[in-house]
């Protein structure tokens, strides 16, 4: 897996470091989202998905930590991945923001068949804003 964050150089060390601060105070969110850039790295995507599903857990308006988990999920559980974008789209509509265009680039690999399944299942749950841009940010973006 391509890494998310590149300028992580001692993992094992910044692991133990973020250990320390989330035992001293569980509900920081840029901590349990920093692990999770570092379970990334380390290429432990169960860990790292479970620390991000923390942080958004904590702080759910957060568009970096969501297109995080849409990263981290989209080659292994698309489901799982789309169902976030959901909630990152109804969230945080804002399409400037540069994590949007993170998830934007992420969905140029996304299984064509799968997308237009899940587009088509949005419009049946009268989400028709939600499954017109990720139509867009898919074919168009």
């Amino acid at each position: 897996m391509m890494a998310w964050n590149d300028s992580i150089k001692d993992p094992e060390k910044e692991k133990l470091q973020l250990e320390k601060l989330i035992k001293e105070n569980p509900d920081d969110a840029e901590a349990h989202y920093k692990l999770a850039e570092v379970y990334g790295n380390m290429n432990d995507n169960d860990k790292a998905i479970e620390c991000c599903e923390k942080a958004i857990s904590l702080n759910p308006y957060n568009s970096l930590y969501f297109a995080f988990f849409f990263f981290l999920n989209h080659n292994f559980n698309q489901q799982k991945a789309f169902d976030a974008l959901v909630e990152f789209i109804e969230l945080v509509p804002d399409e400037g923001d540069c994590y949007t265009e993170r998830v934007i680039d992420e969905l140029g690999c996304v299984d064509s068949k799968f997308a237009l399944e899940y587009i088509a299942k949005l419009r049946t749950q009268d989400k028709e804003y939600v499954a017109h841009t990720i139509e867009r940010w898919i074919w168009n973006p």
